[in-house]
């Protein structure tokens, strides 16, 4: 673990991970990695003025129970007893890094009794902002909230906390335009007089947070023994701690750094969440994620995703129909080729030589075509491709010496091929290609894979394809594979076939599997263009879909886990492919109700079809 002043991160910390069951995207792994950047600068300016700061909240439950952040969270929290608090609001403006900006209830805009200190007041998207801040566009800060002390007189503190309450209460209701300004009016008098202050009516919600700061550090008893987040303690009667919790502090592993903590973080977490080691995800405390709105706007000024990540577009939105079967596209044109018979014949009786030879050439490139189609797909030597010679060899002889029972010779070779080409399709096996991308996937593929290969009437192969890792600039790091690792794996003995000499255009596989999600879409992970889904439509008849993650099944759309799903599923894989193979029911359902969300009601039983189970013969 390094220290803070040493934060660094490898490219795959930024890949999407499903942490204890929960969906994390790689857009929230770089805002995460931000908000450590400013705590380091934090930290450093702490550490000059001998500032004492600890993990709080969130910060700390995560520190303790998971090694890091939770993984359904996206703030970063710190802590400060009220006078070190007040020492470092005086300093660290002054000594804050270019473009960081501290954020104090002293500000009209601050709508909470607590400082922040952010790493910008808009996107930051030239590039060394961006590769300072690990890939993150966004303004990122880190809340710090002051420990204030608690009244050894019960009375005091239930009347502080009262007084508090009812400001609370007012600025919830002012913001949720429940009152009328006659009412709002009464309630501010009222609030005055209990607390001896004026509060300017322009501006009631600036000013009542400077009043609950005020009252926040009313007791000035030093020898109080308690302390507490007044933030918390006013609003939710949690947060009240022992102050001889805070007496030392220790360094505990956070992410792949380390962190302050409260030596007794034990006794704070459970005067806080009581049982704190069972996790509790529930709704989401404000809008998940946290960038959404600065995603949003970004998308609106520029029209693309700040971040690599793929928009998906309502407007635009056309859902696939059943695409024409490869087999089915050859046959109808052979189809088709049996009336040029006829044309061949009707113009060179009425002496339209250049008519017919045109007709004739259409016939031997449509035969051809198909040919060369077949050796891709089967090889050489194939009886269907044969047949088409013969076929091609009836029109030579036609063109230079036609008779009237050529015609019935044309359809007669024609058919021999059409017959062939039936046959070699029916006695084929099933051509299945995995396009297996990353080693730690294979958990995720395997039950499909391994139900695929246990049918003798499929042909399956496996091919380990190159990706690279982008970095904080969005270049790649270098193309490489995982075949190493995929040799030893044993189910796939014998089973994996060399990039570069499989051709799907050539080979045309009736079913390609493809776990990469993102096309060209991510700020993490690449692969070649040639394999992305939108150009693999072309390569098969039926383009699987198995995504390398599932996440645990939300409880409910409430659930902050229903929208981490957005990320997971706004993907060009998901729209491109003609399935989508899932785990269980109960996810496939909330996958559908986000994808309807997304696209619409009227799409629901499109969705409904095209997403599937994990099954036992999925390939059929």
């Amino acid at each position: 673990m390094a220290a803070l002043k040493e934060l660094s991160f490898p490219v795959e910390y930024y890949c999407d991970e499903v942490r204890e069951g929960f969906f994390v995207s790689e857009t929230m792994k770089r805002y995460w990695a931000a908000q450590l950047v400013v705590l380091s600068e934090i930290d450093k300016i702490c550490k000059k003025h001998s500032i004492n700061w600890y993990a709080d909240s969130g910060t700390l439950l995560g520190a303790v129970r998971h090694g890091g952040y939770i993984p359904w969270d996206d703030d970063l929290d710190i802590g400060m007893f009220r006078e070190e608090y007040t020492k470092f609001i005086e300093c660290v403006q002054e000594e804050l890094p270019e473009g960081f900006i501290l954020i104090t209830p002293k500000r009209d805009t601050c709508l909470v009794p607590f400082a922040r200190v952010v790493n910008n007041d808009e996107l930051g998207l030239d590039p060394d902002f961006l590769n300072r801040f690990h890939g993150c566009p966004f303004a990122v800060g880190v809340d710090i909230f002051p420990f204030d002390r608690i009244y050894k007189s019960p009375g005091k503190e239930e009347n502080r906390v009262m007084r508090g309450r009812r400001a609370y209460s007012l600025i919830t209701e002012i913001q949720e335009k429940n009152l009328t300004e006659k009412e709002i009016t009464e309630r501010l008098h009222r609030i005055q007089d209990e607390n001896s202050c004026v509060i300017d009516p322009n501006k009631p919600i600036a000013e009542l947070v400077r009043l609950i700061d005020r009252i926040s550090q009313e007791c000035k008893d030093k020898d109080a023994d308690e302390i507490a987040i007044m933030d918390e303690w006013i609003k939710n009667s949690r947060c009240r701690y022992k102050k001889s919790f805070y007496d030392k502090w220790i360094e505990i592993p956070f992410e792949n750094t380390m962190l302050r903590a409260p030596e007794k973080y034990r006794e704070v977490l459970t005067a806080y969440y009581g049982n704190y080691s069972e996790p509790v995800r529930g709704s989401a405390g404000h809008m998940y994620p946290v960038y959404r709105r600065q995603e949003t706007e970004i998308l609106n000024r520029f029209g693309k995703n700040p971040t690599c990540r793929y928009h998906f577009d309502k407007n635009h939105f056309e859902p696939k129909g059943d695409r024409k079967r490869y087999r089915a596209g050859q046959e109808e044109l052979l189809a088709y080729l049996h009336g040029f018979h006829k044309n061949i014949a009707d113009s060179i009786n009425k002496g339209k030589f250049e008519d017919a030879a045109a007709f004739m050439e259409t016939c031997q490139n449509a035969a051809v075509t198909i040919g060369n189609s077949l050796e891709g797909k089967y090889g050489e030597g194939t009886d269907a491709v044969k047949a088409l010679e013969q076929y091609c060899e009836k029109i030579y002889e036609a063109s230079v010496n036609w008779s009237n029972g050529f015609e019935k010779e044309l359809d007669n070779s024609l058919k021999h091929a059409e017959c062939c080409i039936e046959k070699l399709y029916n006695s084929s096996q099933k051509s299945i290609v995995f396009l297996l991308c990353r080693a730690s996937w294979w958990d995720s593929i395997k039950e499909i894979y391994v139900d695929a290969v246990s049918d003798e009437n499929n042909d399956v192969k496996v091919i380990s394809i190159p990706y690279s890792y982008v970095d904080n600039l969005k270049s790649l790091t270098g193309f490489h594979t995982d075949l190493r690792e995929f040799e030893k794996i044993s189910e796939l003995e014998g089973k994996i076939t060399d990039f570069n000499d499989y051709r799907l255009e050539l080979k045309h596989p009736d079913i390609i599997v493809t776990q990469f999600p993102y096309d060209g879409y991510s700020s993490a992970l690449a692969i070649p263009q040639r394999l992305f889904t939108e150009n693999l439509l072309s390569c098969t008849d039926n383009l699987v879909f198995v995504h390398y993650l599932e996440p645990d099944s939300p409880v409910s759309t409430q659930d902050v886990a229903y929208e981490a799903l957005q990320e997971l599923l706004e993907q060009p894989a998901v729209f491109n492919a003609d399935r989508i193979l899932v785990g269980n029911r109960i996810i496939k359902d909330y996958y559908v109700k986000k994808l309807v969300d997304m696209t619409g009601n009227c799409f629901e039983d499109y969705w409904e079809n095209k997403i599937c189970l994990k099954e036992t013969g999925w390939y059929d």
